[in-house]
């Protein structure tokens, strides 16, 4: 593909404010389990009070008394929601572990509901307002801190942020939490209580998930790609599949990592995963940003497409005064990508790299040749442009070529350059360039029928709440040569 008579064509684009689910636990209302028997699904935890509980045409009803139901065990980067059909008094949940008890609720107070949280009895009152009308409320956890939302209408907004030290060992694996509903109230009514990982305020960091030559990994006709999952001023690494020809995307799955093997769960993210078919296993070099922005690296056989997974993380060495060619994790580093050259036996990785010029440190991308797909690297080439993120490499009619994003004053600036020597080819061309601002160069060939289609899915920095890093909208596009252009 000549990419200098080359127009990136919108096809669609779209914001999927935590659209994407996969459920974690519930609390089921088929049955009224208040009074089963055998069976018993939501142990009572503890109770005090004249309590009553009903469950009725899937509505569990609550009158007077104060009581904890078991629901699961505390997942630290589960979001808890319950629906609010009717509450007067407290409801919440509640997370506890060996002489440790942390309640986090909602109040009723005139015109809606405030939050607060406790310690072993010992209460918070959070500056967090929930009105009336909020169908439904969320407590999101993200290790130690806990985002909290409520819907109307099926829109989500961020009331508020908590930050619980008591939580810190939340991801500590095995997770030593227990999840529980918590209810003190003279009446509550809902019909759903549930546990979950969702895609966010928004989404970010996309890139297909492929085999080791580069090329597309694809399962039942849909793509996976790995994309970061912004929740409040955190975030994790989320699987997500599509269906080309589609603005259909699904969560699959996440990754979570265990960095240094430490024993304690992370949501760090930019990954790059491939997958080794002779040696069936997925390879993985991912940002550490919980351990100091430097890379990692680490391996898996399980099946990372369609689970919950945790994968042991090996940092980059580091050497004080290492230049930026050399194969050292500097502070910074982030947005790795890697494939293997089959015609040359050797490993390629790409870094983005903080580098000077003139006399100012910005991001480049740096790209070393290795044996092994985790060691050994040496300097290969350099880019030597300035403001660069999120870069890739893809194979198109037989040859290579890496495409990133650039710049943060600029509408949709994207670069390609020849893979191999890492010239500058050209800069993508848009027919709507006001969308994808600082995205990433997620360009790849997917066939459809008896056609090659050439896209790019993307992102910008549209602010997805008050926190940075949280991006909002995301696009696709085609790349045509522009005597097939169509203009609109």
């Amino acid at each position: 593909m000549n990419f200098e008579n080359v127009v990136f064509r919108r096809l669609f684009s779209l914001n999927m404010r935590k659209k994407l689910r996969i459920r974690l636990a519930e609390m089921s209302f088929e049955n009224d389990f208040t009074v089963t028997e055998r069976g018993n699904l939501y142990p009572l935890i503890s109770i005090s009070g004249n309590t009553y509980e009903k469950i009725e045409n899937g509505v569990y009803s609550v009158r007077g008394g104060s009581f904890k139901r078991l629901i699961c065990e505390h997942f630290p980067f589960a979001e808890y929601s319950m629906n609010i059909l009717m509450l007067s008094g407290k409801a919440g949940f509640s997370f506890y572990k060996n002489d440790t008890v942390i309640d986090l609720y909602i109040e009723s107070v005139q015109g809606g509901y405030k939050a607060a949280y406790s310690v072993n009895g010992k209460v918070t009152h959070a500056d967090i307002f929930v009105p009336s009308d909020a169908q439904s409320v969320s407590f999101g956890a993200r290790g130690k801190t806990v985002d909290i939302y409520y819907s109307v209408n099926g829109h989500y907004s961020l009331s508020g942020s908590v930050d619980i030290p008591e939580l810190e060992s939340a991801c500590d694996y095995p997770f030593p939490f227990k999840a529980l509903f918590f209810c003190e109230a003279e009446c509550f009514e809902t019909d759903k209580i549930e546990a979950y990982l969702d895609n966010g305020l928004a989404l970010a960091d996309i890139k297909p998930i492929r085999y080791t030559d580069g090329s597309l990994l694809m399962k039942a006709g849909k793509i996976y790609f790995t994309m970061s999952s912004r929740l409040g001023a955190g975030g994790y690494q989320s699987v997500i599949s599509w269906i080309p020809g589609t603005s259909e995307f699904r969560l699959e799955g996440a990754v979570f990592f265990d960095v240094s093997k430490k024993g304690k769960i992370s949501g760090d993210v930019a990954s790059c995963i491939l997958y080794d078919r002779e040696k069936e296993e997925y390879l993985i070099w991912m940002c550490a940003f919980s351990s100091g922005h430097i890379l990692g690296f680490g391996r898996t056989d399980s099946d990372i497409l369609h689970s919950v997974s945790i994968i042991d993380i090996t940092l980059m060495n580091q050497k004080d005064g290492a230049s930026e060619t050399e194969f050292y994790g500097l502070d910074g580093d982030e947005d790795p990508d890697f494939y293997y050259d089959e015609k040359k036996k050797k490993w390629y990785l790409s870094v983005c790299r903080l580098r000077w010029f003139n006399d100012k440190k910005t991001y480049s991308y740096v790209k070393f040749e290795s044996d092994d797909p985790f060691s050994g690297y040496e300097f290969y080439a350099a880019t030597g442009k300035t403001g660069e993120t999120g870069g890739m490499t893809t194979e198109i009619d037989g040859k290579r070529y890496f495409v990133c994003g650039a710049e943060m004053s600029e509408t949709s600036k994207y670069r390609i350059y020849d893979a191999d020597t890492l010239q500058m080819i050209t800069e993508a061309e848009y027919d709507y360039p006001d969308g994808g601002f600082r995205g990433w160069g997620t360009v790849f060939p997917v066939k459809s029928g008896n056609r090659q289609r050439v896209i790019q899915i993307t992102f910008d920095r549209v602010l997805g709440s008050d926190f940075n890093w949280s991006y909002g909208n995301l696009y696709a596009f085609e790349a045509i040569e522009k005597n097939k252009r169509v203009l609109l």
